[in-house]
């Protein structure tokens, strides 16, 4: 069952982030990595780390049913549409209608890790991941691996 970690959680969890402190779970613990001058964030994760962790462990409903169900589906409409523009190079309403719908996918991956930055992961890890996608996108997860 998911855990609703609240606002304030989710905004500390996003501070770090943008902090450039990056927080992953090893297990039942946190490994933290990153900016070694944000004491008071460090602070914070000692003080929530079970929170964190129970919120990590158990990510919200809507992050499959609204984020990654609709990342999965537009990854096979971007993966047909690229095969259609490879046949068709010159259909600049097709190529048109690509370049916004990778803008789109690469806007929900976002929104989706900003709303609910104790998902990681890769979004398409259930089809393999961005690697294996054959689509000129990848998940903020596996950009930032690059």
């Amino acid at each position: 069952m998911a855990v609703d970690i609240g606002f304030s959680i989710r905004h500390m969890m996003l501070e770090c982030k943008e902090a450039g402190i990056d927080i992953q779970l090893d297990g039942s613990n946190l490994r933290v990595r990153g900016n070694t001058e944000r004491e008071d964030l460090y602070e914070k994760i000692k003080i929530n780390k079970k929170t964190i962790v129970q919120a990590m462990t158990n990510i919200p409903e809507a992050v499959e049913t609204h984020y990654l169900s609709r990342l999965r589906k537009g990854q096979e409409w971007l993966k047909a549409c690229m095969l259609r523009v490879e046949e068709d190079q010159e259909n600049q309403k097709l190529i048109d209608a690509l370049v916004e719908q990778m803008l789109k996918w690469s806007l929900i991956d976002d929104e989706m890790r900003r709303l609910y930055p104790e998902h990681r992961g890769c979004s398409l890890q259930p089809i393999g991941g961005c690697d294996f996608a054959y689509v000129p996108v990848k998940c903020q997860e596996c950009a930032d691996e690059q």
